[in-house]
């Protein structure tokens, strides 16, 4: 099978985006430290998608417009996105700023709505990077996508690594889990495995990470 760019970090850019959204949707706003709490978890889901943007047009971009024109319009979206990103943060905090329960109510519904139109053209954008999948894999050799790939997770600090492995293995299925962790796993030094491992045992359930830790043997 050749190498796919997308698959894989998409699912945990959706699995972040809809768990956020049931987060805030059954949100209780009569509480004052609700909102710091979900704008924090909000600040963490945009530093992942905006981090995210950066990879693929410093890693994957370039590689792909030697041969694809879709590239421009590609980062013309994340361009937008900027912006709806801003918009999103603002929304946030102006349920932090009110002192009035209701309008704290209230505020909370308009950010819920924005949010999920948010989502709605996140999920469109992602599909259309997700369509080029089989023209990338035509028109490039394995091992230049390989290559690119391999050159993106080699900029990953340690920290990054681990963030990696809390967004990524919840959304991922058993066979995916493995083989991230698997790779992972070969080019970590001894000293940082079982950080590693302690990692991936609080980001998934018990079973799910019994069957892994079994898998991995």
């Amino acid at each position: 099978m050749k190498t796919d760019f997308y698959t894989q970090i998409h699912k945990a850019l959706r699995h972040c985006l809809f768990t956020f959204s049931i987060q805030i949707g059954s949100s209780d706003y009569t509480l004052p430290s609700v909102g710091q709490h979900n704008h924090n978890d909000l600040m963490r889901v945009l530093d992942l998608l905006k981090l995210h943007a950066v990879h693929e047009e410093k890693f994957l971009h370039p590689l792909i417009k030697k041969k694809l024109n879709q590239v421009d319009e590609l980062n013309h979206e994340h361009q937008m996105q900027e912006s709806e990103l801003v918009a999103l943060e603002q929304a946030s905090l102006e349920i932090i700023c009110s002192s009035d329960k209701q309008e704290r109510i209230y505020k909370g519904l308009l950010f819920y709505r924005k949010l999920n139109c948010f989502i709605a053209n996140y999920l469109r954008h992602l599909e259309d990077e997700e369509s080029l999948t089989p023209i990338i894999q035509q028109s490039f050799s394995d091992q230049e996508l390989i290559h690119a790939l391999e050159t993106l997770l080699k900029s990953f600090t340690q920290e990054e690594i681990l963030d990696s492995i809390t967004y990524m293995l919840p959304a991922l299925n058993v066979q995916e889990q493995l083989n991230m962790m698997q790779k992972i796993l070969a080019k970590a030094e001894e000293q940082t495995r079982d950080r590693m491992l302690k990692q991936a045992k609080n980001a998934l359930s018990p079973l799910k990470w019994r069957q892994l830790n079994t898998n991995l043997g």
